[in-house]
């Protein structure tokens, strides 16, 4: 309170000034006009100026238009009525144009003969309040996303599952006719386009599988700068009037990850940047090393920790806040119609999510969107990375073939008998061990699909692997949230394919397994 406000204050007056300077809330007193006459030292602090800075200042200084608008009709109200105010969420500025909060009770100020000469306010600054309740706001709608998605993503892992394995049955039969005709056939090319079409289906169950819980699959050591590199060059439809600015960290962590799943989801950003500005602009991306504290990691619902950022930024037409809330959600686009499924971005956030990350987005409408992906650092360093020949792999060993579902059964026999091997099948884990029992001493390698009903195809692999420790076995799936907790542990004995299963891929695997465990097994 600044004294010279009062000319002569007498001794019951410096007692009154002095309870005011005490209490947490701001106190002041204005002309009819608006302009400051008195205040208490809280008024100072909320505001965030010294007393003389205030003293006679107007109080539409510290305020927008609107708000100043506002207070205007609430003291024309009080001063008509007489009635005191009281509002719950009147906004102000205060120094550095820093954005206060306050709850406002204001009353006439009359004099002797009852006259009004002013208007007096009791203000208390509730801005953390607000900011918590607008947290807790955020939070609940991201849980509510989360469980939409959730539950969404469950379905389409479910549907996923299915379509593989009609995809894996028509790829069984395209490349047994491919096998007995060659490349001289007048068919070949067609069977080779029906392949093609095969791919394209994969590829989307591939987005929902993304989406789906569990669905990672062939975890690597992965140098993520490597990966970006990779996937720039694959964006579809770039211009030339788009500028790319890169920014990588030379000694990046390694990350433990699908790199398939890894390379669509930056694909997906980088094309939905690319989209975004469709007149040219600037693409950034950046990656760097980062550590999450307790206090970040919570606000972000990770774990402290190593982590990797990757940010993916545009200056394209920017998003606003309605758009932001359901970016992420399946079949969501702002595409034309047949510029975009809407799944997209939903397999992303799915893949990020599923791999233990984070991804964050902030947007302007006229600025742009910045993406921002975080990935849990991995303690190990070096990566062996697996090539794939192109021609298919032979032999004639004797395999055990489970699944299911019988169409699969019999299209994969067929299959690896054209391959050379001669083939046990059985249609559910009983059968399985019933059948790896009798004849161990012939079955060399085992190809099993992880959903089955009765005994799962993890239950399977546990009791084969008690029999005997050091039979490869191949899983193969086309969803699972079960799936991963396997693959974690696999050897180097084992292996895995996702269906629909590529056929000169699955043959090299079973080749390079079985010729691993031949040379293991010459080994004195």
């Amino acid at each position: 309170m600044d004294s010279n406000s009062r000319k002569t204050p007498c001794k019951s007056e410096k007692a009154y000034c002095n309870i005011l300077n005490e209490i947490e809330e701001g106190y002041f007193e204005t002309d009819l006009q608006g302009n400051f006459t008195f205040f208490n030292h809280s008024m100072c602090r909320i505001l965030g100026y010294p007393s003389e800075k205030l003293l006679g200042a107007n109080y539409r200084e510290f305020a927008s238009k609107r708000t100043a608008k506002e207070m205007f009709q609430t003291y024309n109200r009080i001063f008509r009525t007489g009635e005191p105010v009281r509002i719950v969420d009147y906004e102000i500025k205060s120094r550095n144009d820093r954005r206060v909060v306050v709850e406002l009770s204001s009353s006439m100020i009359r004099d002797i003969h009852d006259t009004p000469i002013g208007f007096r306010g009791i203000v208390r600054d509730i801005t953390e309040k607000i900011q918590a309740e607008e947290e807790k706001e955020q939070l609940k709608l991201q849980l509510q996303q989360a469980l939409r998605l959730e539950a969404v993503g469950t379905l389409a892992g479910g549907i996923a599952h299915d379509f593989n394995n009609i995809l894996t049955s028509i790829q069984g039969y395209t490349s047994i006719l491919k096998l007995r005709t060659g490349p001289s056939h007048p068919n070949y090319e067609k069977l080779t386009r029906i392949d093609d079409l095969i791919q394209n289906g994969a590829d989307l169950t591939r987005q929902l599988l993304g989406f789906a819980l569990g669905g990672k699959y062939e975890i690597k050591i992965l140098n993520i700068n490597t990966v970006m590199l990779h996937s720039l060059k694959m964006i579809p439809g770039i211009k030339e009037n788009i500028n790319i600015v890169e920014d990588y960290q030379n000694d990046l962590w390694m990350v433990e990850a699908d790199r398939g799943q890894v390379e669509q989801s930056l694909l997906n950003l980088f094309t939905n940047a690319v989209h975004a500005m469709p007149d040219g602009g600037t693409l950034s991306v950046k990656t760097c090393n980062i550590h999450l504290d307790p206090d970040h990691s919570k606000n972000m619902d990770l774990p402290p920790g190593k982590y990797l950022e990757i940010s993916i930024a545009d200056t394209g037409i920017g998003m606003n806040h309605t758009t932001m809330q359901k970016i992420f959600e399946p079949f969501f686009t702002t595409k034309k119609m047949g510029r975009g499924t809407g799944l997209g971005l939903a397999s992303t956030y799915g893949i990020i999510r599923n791999h233990h990350g984070k991804i964050m987005v902030s947007s302007r409408v006229g600025v742009g969107s910045t993406f921002t992906i975080y990935l849990p650092a991995s303690s190990i360093n070096t990566t062996t990375q697996m090539t794939t020949e192109n021609d298919y792999a032979y032999g004639s060993e004797n395999l055990l073939l489970i699944d299911n579902e019988q169409t699969i059964l019999d299209i994969g026999k067929e299959i690896l008998q054209e391959l050379g091997y001669a083939v046990f099948t059985a249609d559910s884990g009983e059968k399985a061990l019933e059948i790896y029992k009798k004849h161990k001493d012939q079955i060399a390698l085992v190809i099993l699909d992880m959903i089955m009903p009765g005994m799962s195809g993890i239950e399977t692999y546990h009791e084969l692997k008690k029999i005997n420790s050091e039979l490869p076995i191949i899983l193969d799936s086309g969803y699972n949230i079960e799936t991963q907790a396997i693959i974690n542990f696999m050897g180097e004995k084992d292996g895995f394919v996702q269906k629909p299963f590529n056929i000169k891929i699955l043959s090299r695997k079973i080749r390079t397994l079985l010729d691993r465990l031949n040379r293991k097994t010459a080994d004195p």
